[in-house]
């Protein structure tokens, strides 16, 4: 009878034994087959990144040599007008004129060219000559000048100018085209791939000094480089149809069993540049590391698979219920183990108030009260001060767009936050309705933008009586690929304008006299401002009114599309923002003592320890001798006694320690034009804050360059 019972037992272990050893092989086949899956899909989503990462490098070389042919540009349109003014009659008073004339030749009625110095090279370009005597704009080409070799051309027309009895047409800046050369075309990934000036019929027209790219794009034409590669047909005279219309491509290929990545992007006069890089290649590094690294995954499930078929057969062989229960409990516990006058008005109210409040020191809701008023006050003087420099900016014509790419929903949003407060004071109800639905992001001067609905907005929430309505509308009409047209329309219910104010609507300082709402006189800037914005985007306002119906302001813009991008949500709050900043230590460096003990302390209120510097050579020097990660951020005034920001920063980011690349730095500067902010940002900064420094704005800035290193829990 015993061994009667033990044979079942035997039995019933040896099935139950195989019914464990089979659900682990189809564990670990599933396992297999789940890390083949993902391996696969982590290779494609590295060539994708590899395929943003080469467009990326090929604008990147596209807005240099945008930079550079506008630079050219400039100096021969003001070379230009030089002449065109100076009422010079000769080449030998032109030559005095022009203390850097060995670059400038001009152009006369017969197609001739002549140097100041009498000199006559010879170039070949008939078109430049033709489109000079058409008086057309200026504009680029490329030539060449007998012995001299290739040149970049940049030719501007001139009328009615005559020297030495000879009718000039234009004048010519040469720039050689190695200067071209040297910003088109580049080595990229250690010399694997490479960027070629290609004309619009595929001739390789330059390409680095070094040849690289394999030898593959050594060719003297690349659409016939292009057809030894497995792109079809269509895709080859699609990209024929991108370099002969000036269009952006992307495309991959393979040849010679490499993937290839070709991109192209419209450069200058009717040339494209054309970044080729093989992503199969240049991840071969990364591959293989994910390789290395899937295999040691299942080794180790293999590995552990086994132990556990191990013990557990060891187990079976003593034919004990009660270890066979334990062992599996163990040996899971073990598996399972191991798996973000208009000056003057508010100065006055600023130092009237501040003298209110030191006068009732000890009564502390007046000092409030003064406080509160004094900071409106301080917030329009800003507003006003910003319109009066855009104004002049504009008006200079030193007003320059960015295109860069954003967010349309995210800036909407944003515009909605900022008037919410203004509006819910008045109990005025502020909506937003997108019409059409957002599934691109846009290039182009977001901040500008954002700048011209905030205005339109302001004033209607100024001029609309307490319980009214302000909205803003948004909508979307594709017009080509790549390009979509967006209408913001901004409508109230409020007090309207005169059909005689609507003649002088977008003039300078004009605003219309109400004796009802004269409390929200302003600089008389804000749609001026509005409406020269929307004109150097290349787009349109427009405006309707009617006296106490209300009003509707409505922009047309064009604007080019782009990808997506995924944005992270916020992962903090300001609420959180004290207990993550909390012993986190920052370096402020500012000369200007009041500016230095402001900043400092509302640094201190959010939990931050402050170090101080007065000059950026204290700063530079507190940096070296503290511990590398010592210092969370470093806030840096630019303008500075001893040493400014800009060189302070550039010599951090110069010392030989481990946190000198990557310790962020954050620009304070009174100086709050874009070219100021890039100016900061080429001198080894992430970021440019402009003074009066926001609270509001400081917070972001923590919250992107520290808490974001907060380990989470």
């Amino acid at each position: 009878m015993g061994k009667k019972r033990k044979l079942i037992q035997n039995t019933r272990g040896k099935r139950f034994f195989a019914a464990v050893n089979t659900a682990l092989v189809i564990v670990l086949t599933a396992a297999i087959f789940a890390s083949a899956a993902s391996y696969r899909q982590l290779k494609a989503s590295i060539q994708d990144e590899r395929a943003a990462s080469v467009e990326q490098i090929a604008a990147l070389i596209t807005d240099r040599v945008s930079q550079l042919r506008q630079s050219y540009l400039k100096e021969a349109e003001q070379t230009a007008g030089i002449i065109q003014n100076s009422g010079t009659k000769s080449l030998s008073e032109l030559r005095r004129l022009l203390q850097n004339s060995g670059r400038i030749v001009l152009a006369d009625e017969t197609g001739r060219y002549t140097a100041p110095d009498g000199s006559r090279p010879v170039i070949d370009g008939p078109e430049l000559i033709s489109q000079l005597e058409a008086g057309k704009a200026a504009g680029t080409y490329f030539a060449t000048i007998q012995t001299r070799g290739d040149y970049w051309l940049f030719a501007v027309p001139l009328r009615g100018v005559t020297m030495d009895g000879v009718n000039y047409i234009g004048v010519v800046l040469l720039v050689s085209a190695d200067e071209y050369s040297s910003v088109a075309t580049i080595s990229l990934y250690d010399q694997m791939g490479e960027s070629l000036v290609v004309a619009g019929d595929g001739t390789v027209k330059m390409r680095p000094a070094h040849e690289s790219a394999e030898g593959v794009f050594s060719g003297y034409n690349i659409l016939k480089i292009l057809e030894n590669s497995d792109m079809t047909p269509q895709a080859q005279g699609d990209f024929a149809q991108a370099l002969q219309r000036q269009k952006e491509y992307s495309a991959s290929c393979r040849m010679n069993g490499v993937t290839w990545l070709i991109q192209s992007m419209p450069s200058d006069s009717g040339r494209s540049i054309v970044v080729a890089v093989p992503i199969s290649l240049t991840a071969q590094q990364t591959y293989a590391g994910m390789t290395m690294t899937f295999l040691h995954i299942l080794i180790s499930i293999a590995t552990l698979v086994l132990i556990f078929i191990y013990n557990f057969t060891s187990i079976l062989r003593k034919n004990q219920a009660a270890e066979v229960e334990h062992a599996r409990a163990k040996s899971k516990s073990d598996f399972l183990d191991k798996m973000s006058h208009d000056i003057r008005t508010p100065l006055n109210a600023v130092v009237g108030m501040h003298e209110l409040a030191l006068q009732s020191i000890d009564d502390r809701a007046t000092v409030y009260d003064c406080l509160i008023k004094s900071k409106k006050s301080c917030d329009y003087l800003v507003s006003v001060i910003n319109d009066v420099l855009d104004m002049s900016r504009i008006e200079s014509g030193k007003m320059t767009v960015s295109h860069t790419q954003f967010a349309l929903a995210e800036l909407l949003d944003d515009v909605i936050g900022i008037e919410a407060s203004a509006a819910a004071e008045k109990e005025i109800s502020l909506k937003l309705d997108i019409l059409t639905p957002i599934e691109t992001d846009f290039v182009g001067d977001a901040q500008r933008l954002r700048q011209c609905l905030v205005n339109l907005i302001n004033n209607a929430v100024k001029f609309t009586p307490r319980g009214g309505m302000v909205k803003l509308t948004c909508s979307c009409r594709e017009q080509e690929a790549g390009r979509a047209e967006i209408c913001f329309t901004v409508a109230d219910n409020g007090v309207g304008m005169s059909e005689e104010f609507m003649g002088k609507l977008f003039k300078p300082f004009e605003q219309e006299q109400n004796s009802l709402y004269n409390s929200y006189a302003g600089s008389g800037l804000g749609l001026s401002i509005v409406h020269d914005f929307v004109e150097l985007m290349g787009g349109t306002v427009t405006a309707e009114s009617r006296k106490n119906e209300g009003s509707t302001f409505v922009i047309t813009l064009p604007l080019e599309t782009a990808p997506m991008e995924a944005r992270p949500a916020a992962e903090t709050t300001d609420g959180d923002l004290v207990p993550l900043l909390s012993g986190k230590r920052v370096l402020l460096a500012e000369d200007n003592a009041i500016n230095r003990q402001i900043i400092s302390l509302l640094l201190q209120k959010m939990g931050l320890a402050v170090d101080e510097a007065e000059n950026g050579r204290a700063a530079a020097d507190k940096f070296a001798a503290s511990p590398p990660g010592g210092y969370a951020l470093i806030l840096m005034d630019i303008m500075m006694p001893v040493m400014g920001g800009l060189e302070a920063a550039a010599e951090i980011r110069r010392l030989d320690r481990p946190d000198a690349g990557t310790i962020p730095i954050v620009a304070l500067s009174a100086n709050a034009f874009e070219e100021d902010a890039r100016k900061s940002l080429d001198a080894g900064m992430q970021m440019h804050l402009a003074k009066p420094v926001d609270v509001q704005e400081l917070r972001r800035v923590l919250k992107k360059y520290i808490v974001q290193e907060v380990p989470k829990h």
